[in-house]
C-alpha cells in the first residue's frame, strides 16, 4: 500500500509531467477569413478564391505550421454569417464560391459583429484577417469585441480598400485600435492588389508559430499603421 507521503509525491511529480507537457504541446490555431460581402467587395473576393488553393497547400505541406482549420465568415449591414469552419480544401472552396455580393448601399457595415462571430467560431490563439472597403457601422462595440479578442488571445490583420468618410472618424479608427489590442495590423491597398496580401499570408503560414507581424511585405505593398 502507498503511504499518504509516497501518494501526495506521486501526485505532485504527475501534476508537474503534466504541465510541462503542457508547456510544450503545440497550440492549434484557426486561420479565419472575415470578407465584408457588399456589391463593392467583388474583386477581393474574386482575388481571395483565385489564392486559397496555395494557402491550403502551403498549410497541408508545412509541418511547422500551427494551423489546426479554416474558418470563413462574411458580413454585410446589419448580420453577419458563419460560412463554414473545416479542415478540407473542397469544403473551403465551395463556401467560397457561394458568396453572392450584395447590397451596400449605405457604406459603413457591421465589420464588428463579423469579428465578433468569427472570433466565437474560431479557435483560440487564432489569426483573423478582416477585408472590407467601407468603415464600421458598429464601432461602439468595440469594448466587447476587443475583450473577447484579448480573451481568445487571437491575433486581427486588416486589409482595407476604401473608406466612407475619411479616415479619422471613429467609425474607422476602431479597425487601428483592434489591431493595436491584439499585435495586429493594418493594411491600406488598392483593390487590385488584395492578391499581395493574400501572398504575405501564404508566405507566412510556415512560421505562423511566430507573429505574423515580423514577416515583412516587399517595399510598395501595404502600410503597417498600427
Amino acid at each position: 500500500m502507498i503511504s499518504k507521503r509516497a501518494h501526495s509525491g506521486l501526485l505532485v511529480l504527475f501534476f508537474t509531467f503534466c504541465a510541462v507537457f503542457a508547456d510544450d504541446a503545440v497550440i492549434k490555431s484557426s486561420l479565419t477569413f472575415v470578407i465584408d460581402d457588399t456589391a463593392s467587395m467583388w474583386n477581393e473576393i474574386k482575388q481571395v478564391k483565385e489564392e486559397v488553393n496555395i494557402i491550403f497547400e502551403k498549410v497541408l505541406s508545412s509541418k511547422a505550421s500551427q494551423i489546426e482549420n479554416f474558418v470563413l465568415v462574411t458580413f454585410n449591414d446589419p448580420y453577419a454569417s458563419q460560412r463554414t469552419v473545416t479542415t478540407k480544401r473542397d469544403e473551403f472552396k465551395s463556401a467560397l464560391a457561394s458568396i453572392h455580393v450584395h447590397g451596400g448601399g449605405d457604406c459603413p457595415e457591421a465589420a464588428m459583429e463579423g469579428i465578433s462571430l468569427a472570433l466565437r467560431i474560431s479557435r483560440p490563439h487564432s489569426y483573423l484577417y478582416v477585408f472590407t472597403d467601407a468603415s464600421a457601422k458598429d464601432y461602439a462595440r468595440f469594448e466587447q469585441v476587443k475583450s473577447l479578442s484579448q480573451k481568445m488571445q487571437s491575433q486581427i490583420v486588416f486589409i482595407l480598400t476604401g473608406e466612407c468618410n475619411g479616415r479619422r472618424g471613429a467609425d474607422y479608427q476602431v479597425f487601428h485600435q483592434l489591431a493595436e489590442a491584439t499585435s495586429g495590423q493594418v493594411f491600406h491597398m488598392m483593390k487590385d492588389d488584395v492578391k499581395d496580401i493574400l501572398k504575405y499570408i501564404e508566405e507566412s503560414i510556415t512560421g505562423i508559430g511566430s507573429k505574423l507581424v515580423d514577416t515583412k511585405l516587399p517595399s510598395g505593398y501595404g502600410k503597417n499603421l498600427t
